[in-house]
């Protein structure tokens, strides 16, 4: 009962043949990193296309002995939703928290500082991340589209040089988040610090996401070369 039978792609481009390869949840074409690859699944006439993560951290999803259930229930409702970061239709993660209403995609949800292979498949949103059950701030990195959400235009800098620069040979700028603090910092200028952790947290999906990140902002000093804070 409600399980949707996984089919092979191919076939499913076989009998879509005008149908992009793209995801019904998050809308992105292709496998993607974060997302994971795109799996095809029917019930009855129905066919559907969605990433592995998009569809198994949706709430009603559930995938016992390699069996997926509710997956085609997750798109219908999905239809219905736009997310509370990006504003696209295809959100199925909604907040646990009492009288929210608010609404994301998959990466949009780790974009907004949630980790699901840490934090677990039931979901609390940033405003209200502190009633999850064993709730730790964690230094992670989040989207610079978050990250606009919070703070001004004007804020986007680096915290550590100060420059505005968004590309180059200091690297993207970043945002991170520890509890309710934001800071962005250059890629290099982060990186090549003796106290931010740099290795890649391996179970996270997210990109140059370091730790110490504000430790190392707290504890900078001028520069003995040009001055600059």
């Amino acid at each position: 009962k409600n399980t949707d039978r996984i089919i092979p792609v191919a076939l499913f481009r076989h009998e879509n043949p005008k149908t992009e390869l793209r995801c019904n949840l998050c809308h992105k074409v292709g496998g993607q990193i974060r997302e994971g690859s795109l799996i095809a699944f029917k019930r009855g006439a129905r066919q559907v296309l969605v990433h592995n993560n998009c569809a198994e951290y949706s709430p009603e999803v559930e995938v016992v002995d390699s069996k997926w259930k509710d997956v085609i229930k997750a798109v219908n409702r999905g239809k219905l939703f736009n997310c509370s970061l990006c504003k696209e239709v295809g959100a199925t993660i909604g907040c646990t928290a009492q009288n929210c209403y608010r609404i994301f995609h998959f990466s949009c949800s780790e974009d907004a500082g949630w980790r699901f292979d840490r934090d677990g498949k039931i979901f609390y949103c940033d405003l209200h991340r502190k009633q999850a059950s064993d709730y730790t701030p964690h230094c992670d990195r989040v989207s610079i589209e978050y990250y606009l959400t919070k703070n001004p235009a004007s804020s986007l800098y680096c915290r550590l040089c100060d420059s505005v620069q968004s590309d180059g040979p200091l690297g993207q700028l970043l945002a991170f988040q520890l509890a309710r603090r934001l800071v962005c910092v250059h890629e290099s200028c982060i990186k090549y610090t003796s106290i931010c952790d740099t290795a890649e947290v391996e179970e996270s999906r997210m990109g140059h996401e370091y730790k110490n990140v504000f430790r190392a902002i707290e504890e900078a000093r001028k520069c003995t070369t040009c001055a600059a804070p």
